[in-house]
């Protein structure tokens, strides 16, 4: 017969690199996505070059945080009524690109506007850039009240100058969205352009 010992500790491999980790020592993190241990120095890489969601809906601002393998507001909370999945695309062997996926109790939501946008450098094409940025800002401060929730997400990219970006909204406002945008929208996909 084997005997048990019931006061050691429960140990997890990580499923990133594989090393064994103790929960108990706090030396990792538990990934709400896949439902399991990750090491200290894997959740570290997976959210150093994480996606960020910003949700306007009805006056409140809620910024999340979303990696391959975690997903939590400003104040390290699960999302309560969001789900988020991130995914990468690869485009060739050393480029690619992420998208953010989200749902809600009242379904899936899409994309709307989608590009990239860049820093306030003084040449032609950040000054094109400016329109989106100050949009965004304003949609974000409460400058701008959209009629619907909206979501703001940036992800990071292969170029260090320059920030993928993407507006979705629930599938059921995109009429709504698309109506208060109105003339704004082309200027604004020539922003992201």
């Amino acid at each position: 017969m084997q005997r048990i010992n019931i006061d050691a500790p429960e140990t997890h491999e990580c499923p990133e690199c594989e090393a064994i980790i103790d929960p108990e020592d706090g030396d990792c993190q538990w990934s709400n996505i896949y439902d399991t241990y990750y090491c200290w120095s894997c959740y570290e890489s997976d959210v150093q070059y994480a996606s960020t969601v910003t949700v306007v809906d009805d006056g409140a601002v809620d910024k999340f945080t979303v990696a391959d393998a975690f997903v939590f507001d400003e104040n390290g909370e699960d999302p309560r009524h969001l789900t988020f999945k991130r995914s990468y695309t690869s485009t060739d062997d050393w480029r690619g690109y992420y998208s953010v996926d989200i749902s809600g109790p009242s379904g899936d939501w899409v994309e709307v506007l989608s590009g990239w946008t860049t820093g306030g450098w003084d040449d032609s094409t950040a000054r094109r850039k400016q329109e989106f940025n100050d949009w965004a800002l304003d949609l974000t401060t409460g400058e701008l009240f959209p009629p619907c929730a909206v979501a703001l997400v940036t992800n990071p990219t292969s170029n260090l100058f320059s920030t993928a970006v993407s507006v979705l909204v629930p599938a059921t406002s995109v009429d709504t969205f698309n109506d208060w945008l109105g003339e704004d929208t082309d200027s604004l996909k020539y922003s992201l352009s």
